[in-house]
């Protein structure tokens, strides 16, 4: 197998071939086709797919250049499996399943160059580092840094050729990605002091939800086996979590398999005191609600259990109350914008519905609400979620359950969100994405718990000391405010923080991925959004609560740069006398 060292950087090998096979992938007939190979691949995700396809009016040089930066990015030389993503790239242009022989020759032709030997290895420069070639790149500091580290802890001497380097924490390469799982089998250790269940339905839910847990997470999210079934684990909000879908096929929707996957993990992970299932749901009322608009349970309404009548149809099952405390902790606010589709997002507390099916008829619809008219929504999981913690009698006490899930159709077959996205005619954002905002909602909510509960009670994990300080202010830091911006900007440039890792940086000090899509498509180069991105922080913009050196300085190590944060309080005492 090729590696990085044995022959030309693969970033460069597929550069040289950029311009030939864009217009290839580009191409309607070959689009559908090669996309959906390079996803199995996990070269690319549903999300940037479909964020491609929502484009209007691109020819077809313009989308496959869309996918092909997409896979520059993943050829990036900093990323030590570099070489296998140009084998994968390789695999499916020459797959009998795209079956395009332009593209077959190209594939063959650079799978050669791979593994012939090169004297010259010039590094790769990402389409960030070529449009912005007038500025230095910290790429080469980084990697010469990362590589004399890891000889140091291996204790390797060094030999020719370029070093290996750990790849770095990055937004596009790690976090869009969505697939950068760990593979276990469950062992007690794995899932030990883990607190917080979170129990998206279905699959297109849980991708949302594994989104927004790549977000958060610091390392690899942990992809475990028990007992027939796979559970996540990784960093959501500030707290370590496990994530299981209850519904990963039409067949598992509802409430019964929601109650036997929660009663799985309550036995399997003793720790467990936070549940959350997320999601989506109907709304009761499109003239009072909106698409997107999200809602927390104070009480799930249990029409699971029903008797049918002759004229008329019994309820039978009870109500589940939410306790008070959980629903005060996870309600943060009456509203939250959404930038990039200048919309904002009710939020709203009140009873959910749980039905056994899934609702597309009005006058079934009408019949829920009749019954329970102070229910705000309806769904499928709830009921099932508080009937297994019923079941958990020495546990219960102990629990919190909680259902939080955003309006996703009206329950009569008709508007939903991917026809609204549509209608709006959103440049960058589809179905995937606004359930993906959705859930970022969760993880506020989630943050905004922890910090609440923190002075009240000792817990169980401790938090790591390598996440932002998102909510947190150092003791004697003054607020940074607008008026700093510049100064900002040049102390980036002095520890030689590269521009390019914008987006990066802005999740890091509390920005919302949607906000950071609105400068990317404002145009201008990567020290424009850069600016940008610094203002609103300033602005304090999204999650963005504490806006202080220290803030600045934990979101640029988060982002892999450590060597650039560590420099940073010594040149603020150089250029402006100040004191970290």
């Amino acid at each position: 197998m090729a590696t990085a060292h044995e022959g030309k950087p693969p970033a460069d090998i597929f550069q040289e071939v950029f311009d030939e096979i864009s217009p290839l992938i580009g191409k309607r007939k070959n689009f559908t086709n090669v996309t959906n190979n390079f996803f199995a691949k996990k070269l690319i995700t549903k999300i940037e797919i479909n964020q491609i396809e929502s484009e209007k009016n691109l020819n077809d040089d313009e989308r496959g250049q869309r996918i092909a930066d997409l896979l520059v990015e993943k050829l990036d030389d900093e990323n030590e499996d570099s070489a296998q993503c140009l084998l994968k790239i390789c695999d499916v242009f020459e797959s009998k399943k795209v079956n395009n022989e332009p593209l077959r020759r190209l594939g063959a032709n650079m799978r050669e160059q791979l593994s012939s030997p090169s004297k010259e290895q010039k590094p790769a420069k990402s389409m960030w580092q070529k449009l912005d070639s007038t500025k230095e790149s910290d790429a080469g500091y980084n990697a010469t840094q990362n590589s004399k580290q890891k000889d140091k802890e291996s204790g390797d001497e060094e030999t020719d050729g370029p070093a290996e380097v750990p790849p770095e924490w990055s937004y596009d390469k790690k976090i869009a990605d969505c697939h950068n799982y760990e593979d276990k089998d469950f062992s007690e250790d794995l899932v030990e002091g883990i607190e917080y269940l979170l129990l998206p339905a279905t699959d297109t839910e849980n991708e949302a939800v594994m989104y927004y847990l790549e977000q958060s997470t610091e390392g690899l999210v942990t992809k475990i086996k028990i007992d027939g079934l796979t559970i996540y684990t990784g960093c959501y909000g500030k707290k370590k979590a496990i994530v299981i879908n209850t519904a990963p096929g039409k067949n598992t929707q509802g409430p019964v398999y929601a109650a036997i996957i929660t009663t799985k993990l309550l036995d399997k992970v003793k720790s467990i005191k936070y549940i959350i299932a997320m999601g989506v749901c109907f709304g009761k009322n499109p003239e009072k609600q909106k698409l997107g608009d999200v809602i927390i349970s104070t009480m799930i309404c249990d029409f699971v259990c029903t008797r049918k009548g002759v004229w008329e149809t019994y309820r039978q099952g009870g109500d589940y109350k939410v306790k008070d405390e959980i629903v005060k902790e996870f309600t943060s606010g009456s509203s939250i914008e959404i930038p990039e589709i200048q919309h904002e997002f009710k939020v709203s507390k009140g009873p959910i519905i749980t039905t056994p099916s899934l609702i597309d008829d009005p006058d079934v619809k009408k019949e829920l609400f009749e019954k329970r008219s102070d229910a705000l929504a309806g769904e499928m999981e709830g009921a099932g979620v508080m009937a297994a913690i019923e079941y958990a009698p020495k546990r219960a006490e102990s629990l919190d359950v909680i259902v939080i899930k955003g309006i996703g159709d009206w329950g009569d077959g008709g508007y939903h969100l991917l026809k609204y996205c549509k209608a709006k005619h959103l440049k960058e954002c589809g179905a995937l994405i606004i359930l993906a905002i959705i859930i970022v909602l969760a993880g506020v909510a989630i943050n905004h718990l922890n910090m609440g509960k923190e002075n009240a009670t000792t817990d169980a994990i401790p938090a790591s000391t390598e996440q932002p300080h998102y909510s947190s202010t150092p003791d004697g830091a003054e607020q940074l405010d607008a008026k700093d911006v510049d100064k900002i900007l040049k102390v980036l440039d002095k520890v030689l923080f590269g521009a390019t890792k914008w987006n990066d940086l802005g999740l890091r000090l509390g920005l919302y991925q949607p906000r950071l899509n609105v400068f990317a498509d404002s145009g201008g180069n990567a020290y424009r959004h850069l600016r940008k991105t610094i203002e609103a922080w300033l602005d304090g913009e999204d999650n963005a609560r504490s806006r202080t050196w220290q803030t600045l300085i934990d979101a640029v190590e988060g982002t892999g740069n450590r060597a650039a944060a560590e420099k940073i309080p010594q040149k603020l005492k150089e250029l402006y006398n100040i004191t970290v």
